[in-house]
């Protein structure tokens, strides 16, 4: 049952930045070197440079990525590029997309929900990504993007109270970016934000991305209490960015993640490891795997010899991602696909200072 509460959202100012989609990136772990690369000269203040920025062979503690990171978000900010909103509200989100020729349009809500909230993971995680997601916590001072929550809504009502409130508000930021279109709304009224807050008191939450990312800001909690900071349960860092979307009786952008597999020489890969229940932590250790939804993209990665086995997994069902994190029960790393994934860049959360 997450405890929600409203914020002053950092955002790009519009009279600065003509079109949100120069600047937004894809959520770190899906960016390849090749994209990381194009975001850079997409635009001199697109937000890879904050939430992904590239690593230098001389980088050292203080003079790194994460520094540089901290750098360019206080010049932003500084020069009025990002501007934080003049009072706290929730920001409804919608997302319109196409799968298999069908329009779909998923909605929920971001705000702040406290760390000390009863949620859900779905999926293990690294230990890397979990490292790297905290050095640049602690170097931002800030939950530079919304992490993906699941409110069960069978019955639907929690999406029809967010449509109502949005049916005759003006949408504060609206673009289109990688066939994508993104809305969001803004609603500072106390009144209303209580009423959220009341509905989802008897919500389940669960994670379907950001894994990583609220296991660090758990970690920079915890480090942050243990240090003596004194600020009491409503100091900044005790609460994270989520987006509360509204989860039906299905998901149309639940997405398979195949696996490719290439063998490490010298090490030979017998086709018995890939019989059904096989050990994945046991194929990683004698071959490099690396993930992907695209099938097509997979097969081609077969055919030409980059990869010695293609393993692909059926798409996952919401009710059974809903039951196996509501169980307690953690599926296999990188088991679901959340498609569209939520945009870094769209809407930040400032601890402060």
């Amino acid at each position: 049952m997450p405890v929600i509460a409203p914020f002053q959202g950092l955002r790009y100012d519009p009279k600065r930045i003509k079109s949100l989609a120069l600047v937004v990136t894809p959520p770190y772990d899906i960016i390849s070197p090749r994209q990381q690369n194009q975001l850079y000269r997409r635009h001199p203040y697109n937000f890879i440079r904050v939430v992904y920025g590239k690593k230098r062979s001389r980088d050292r503690p203080g003079n790194d990525v994460y520094s540089r990171a901290c750098a360019d978000l206080k010049k932003w900010m500084r020069l009025g590029v990002l501007k934080r909103d003049d009072r706290p509200g929730v920001y409804p989100y919608e997302q319109e997309y196409r799968i298999n020729g069908k329009s779909h349009r998923r909605i929920g809500v971001i705000a702040l929900v406290s760390l000390d909230s009863l949620v859900y993971p779905h999926e293990h995680t690294f230990g890397g990504p979990k490292k790297d997601r905290l050095e640049l916590m602690k170097a931002v001072n800030a939950s530079l993007d919304p992490i993906f929550g699941l409110v069960p809504d069978a019955n639907s009502r929690y999406q029809q109270f967010l449509r109502r409130a949005c049916r005759n508000r003006k949408p504060a930021v609206s673009f289109e970016v990688d066939g994508v279109r993104h809305r969001l709304w803004r609603i500072t009224d106390p009144a209303w934000i209580r009423q959220l807050a009341k509905r989802l008191g008897s919500k389940e939450l669960v994670i379907a991305d950001g894994h990583h990312r609220f296991e660090a800001a758990k970690t920079y909690r915890d480090e942050r209490r243990k240090a003596g900071s004194g600020d009491g349960r409503d100091a900044p860092y005790n609460f994270v960015m989520f987006y509360l979307s509204a989860a039906g009786a299905d998901e149309p952008g639940l997405l398979p993640t195949h696996r490719l597999v290439s063998v490490r020489p010298p090490a030979r890969m017998e086709i018995e490891w890939l019989r059904p229940g096989i050990s994945e932590k046991r194929l990683e250790g004698q071959a490099k795997v690396v993930y992907t939804h695209d099938l097509k993209e997979a097969c081609e990665q077969l055919l030409s010899g980059r990869a010695q086995a293609v393993v692909a997994m059926p798409p996952p069902k919401l009710k059974e991602v809903l039951a196996h994190a509501l169980a307690g029960r953690r599926m296999p790393r990188k088991t679901t696909y959340f498609y569209p994934k939520l945009l870094s860049g769209l809407i930040g959360y400032s601890f402060g200072g």
